[in-house]
């Protein structure tokens, strides 16, 4: 007996649904772009996947916000693709961002991409494919190079060298942007109680995992939206999460300036006792002190802000809270009601 065909109501129901989470900060004037651009992408793999599209505004200040919910009136009214709109109650970063979409996400998969153009949206069918074809938990898509006149940040690759030789598995480009399933899902959710960097998280969980690589495209609107003090705390704390948990964390770095500055007393000290005063001497000397003066700084930087963090925790285990808004722009769910606040 040969088997009856299968209906459309069928085939609808054996597709996946794939999550994309994007989260946007002070990129109103790429929004519109981005999302056209992602619709297109999509609409290669659309026959195989169900899509929904998770914005999540990290409390911008240039009117997103305001562009995200005429994005999503639009898309309701063309009957095109889910979004979603998740509204931050205080710029959280990145890393948390994610975690808020993955908290409000209904897909089987997910896949991450940034605001601001950069990374071409696609990627995404090639990670599916990658995904499809090898069953890893997750894809990782790393930069092979970048369009012409493209600024690339010396430090941001320095500091991708560095983790590339702290974590086996950790791609000497680095990524940012990553497609896993539920259990990567689950993993990373269990982790909103810390200040971490989610890729050096992944690489340590998941050792096997796909890689596919893009070149980085030239940033049209706007300007990076990750500070010095930004980029060193996760770099800093990717660098040592395998050492020290989160709750020690401020601690660590308190340990780490006061040793700073023992070191450098010592060096005046020593310097004084040699020359008999802190104005004679060679230009390395002072070379030396302006590094010290500069790394003291910095761990100041790290220890105030890790604090400040700590101090707005909106409950214990979480680093962050939001509010999912629906067509209307008023709350349907809100992170604070769910912790008992």
């Amino acid at each position: 007996m040969k088997d009856r065909p299968r209906s459309i109501e069928e085939e609808t129901v054996r597709k996946r649904t794939v999550s994309v989470l994007i989260p946007v900060f002070n990129n109103a004037e790429s929004l519109h772009d981005l999302l056209n651009e992602l619709i297109e992408s999509l609409k290669v793999v659309c026959f195989q996947y169900r899509f929904e599209i998770v914005f999540i505004d990290d409390s911008s200040t240039d009117g997103s916000l305001e562009v995200l919910q005429e994005l999503q009136i639009l898309s309701a009214e063309k009957a095109s693709f889910k979004i979603k709109i998740v509204a931050m109650a205080f710029n959280a970063g990145q890393g948390n961002a994610i975690l808020a979409g993955l908290e409000v996400c209904t897909g089987d998969w997910f896949v991450n991409l940034d605001a601001d153009g950069q990374d071409p949206p696609s990627v995404i069918p090639r990670m599916l494919e990658s995904k499809e074809s090898n069953r890893f938990s997750f894809v990782a898509a790393i930069r092979s190079g970048y369009e012409k006149n493209h600024k690339v940040k010396r430090l941001s690759i320095i500091a991708h060298f560095i983790l590339s030789k702290v974590y086996k598995n950790y791609p000497r480009q680095g990524f940012s942007i990553f497609l896993g399933d539920s259990s990567v899902k689950r993993y990373l959710l269990s982790k909103t109680d810390e200040v971490r960097f989610l890729q050096t998280e992944l690489v340590q969980k998941f050792s096997n995992f796909g890689v596919v690589e893009y070149q980085r495209r030239f940033r049209k609107h706007g300007e990076s939206q990750t500070g010095y003090t930004s980029r060193g705390i996760s770099f800093a704390s990717a660098l040592i999460s395998s050492l020290v948990d989160s709750a020690r964390r401020i601690l660590f770095f308190t340990v780490a300036l006061l040793v700073v500055i023992l070191l450098m007393i010592v060096c005046l000290f020593f310097y004084f006792f040699a020359t008999g005063s802190f104005f004679r001497g060679v230009t390395f000397f002072y070379m030396f002190v302006i590094v010290i003066l500069s790394i003291q700084l910095f761990l100041i930087a790290l220890i105030v802000e890790l604090s400040s963090r700590s101090l707005r925790k909106p409950a214990k285990g979480y680093l962050y809270t939001y509010h999912v808004l629906g067509e209307d722009g008023n709350v349907v769910v809100d992170s604070s009601e769910k912790l008992g606040q």
